[in-house]
């Protein structure tokens, strides 16, 4: 069975019974059958026991502030800087935009 090649030529792993019951019988406890300060010591023991727990977390919330921060910059309405070249007194002209070439000549 693991003599088997799947895709790409890679060999085909099937996991044990244990892995599939690990996998397949998971259960999510709901948020109101967790007790009273278990999320607070699961918490307090991660930044004990797990190398670099504290900085991932600070990471993570530097980061949701700065994506905060960029949806509140999106949302303001910036003034519309013109790049184009075309002065003030052409755009005000009918039809004149893009008449006159980027040459001195024609400035005026």
């Amino acid at each position: 069975m693991a003599s088997e090649l799947g895709f790409g030529g890679l060999p085909l792993l099937v996991p044990s019974n244990t892995a599939y019951k690990y996998l397949h019988h998971t259960k999510v406890i709901d948020q109101e059958d967790v007790p009273v300060g278990a999320s607070y010591r699961a918490k307090s023991d991660m930044e004990k026991s797990v190398r670099g727990y504290k900085e991932v977390q600070k990471g993570i919330q530097r980061r949701i502030s700065e994506m905060e921060k960029l949806k509140t910059m999106n949302r303001i309405e910036w003034p519309i800087i013109s790049t184009s070249g075309v002065s003030a007194s052409k755009l005000n002209q009918s039809g004149q935009e893009h008449w006159a070439p980027m040459d001195p000549i024609f400035l005026s």
